[in-house]
């Protein structure tokens, strides 16, 4: 003999089972939580990524800026603006250039790669245009610590006569070389902002 609970419960189960519409509700219930769940999943996901990403790009920062950080290149900068600099500092922004050439030290950030690969390449042609335009300057005063060395823009023609072609291709040189500077200077900048935008650091 059935209890008034069981009839209750018999009720109710045959009334939504042959209820189309409750049948509908449920399954789009369930549609919903199942979508949330792979929404869910798919934001966890990509912020581990995100979190990996960055983590990989503040090590390629901290890594670069032990070889050149952003106020060794100034003074580089700065002290070439005055037609010399010293060994030491060509050493370090190539090791920095060198760096960023290697496979494996990119910044897996679009944007910050782009701007990064933008400075090096003003780079690299500045430690060339050095490498070609600049020699040891005053040879008697350079000491045994390499590193120490002065160098400066063709410093015999430029401290020479005037009146010659040699010293008018020099100042057309120099003049190029300012203009190099000004152009990696604002790169830098740009970089390091970009730098302490989305890294943070």
């Amino acid at each position: 003999m059935e209890t008034v609970i069981e009839k209750i419960i018999g009720y109710i189960v045959a009334y939504f089972w042959n209820n189309l519409q409750f049948w509908r509700i449920l399954a789009i219930v369930i549609f919903l939580l199942g979508l949330s769940v792979l929404t869910f999943r798919h934001k966890i996901s990509e912020f581990l990524q995100s979190e990996q990403r960055q983590a990989h790009d503040k090590n390629i920062f901290t890594q670069s800026d032990s070889l050149m950080n952003e106020q060794q290149f100034s003074e580089f900068f700065d002290i070439l603006g005055t037609n010399r600099y010293i060994s030491l500092q060509s050493k370090q922004a190539n090791r920095f250039r060198y760096f960023f050439q290697a496979k494996g030290n990119q910044y897996l950030n679009k944007k910050l790669d782009n701007t990064t690969k933008i400075f090096v390449k003003k780079l690299d042609n500045l430690l060339v245009f050095t490498a070609t335009h600049f020699f040891v300057y005053p040879d008697s005063l350079q000491g045994e610590d390499l590193d120490q060395w002065q160098l400066a823009l063709y410093p015999e023609i430029l401290h020479g006569p005037s009146d010659t072609l040699e010293y008018k291709n020099a100042k057309k040189t120099e003049r190029e070389l300012h203009e190099m500077l000004d152009e990696i200077i604002i790169s830098l900048h740009q970089y390091r902002s970009l730098v302490k935008k989305i890294l943070m650091l």
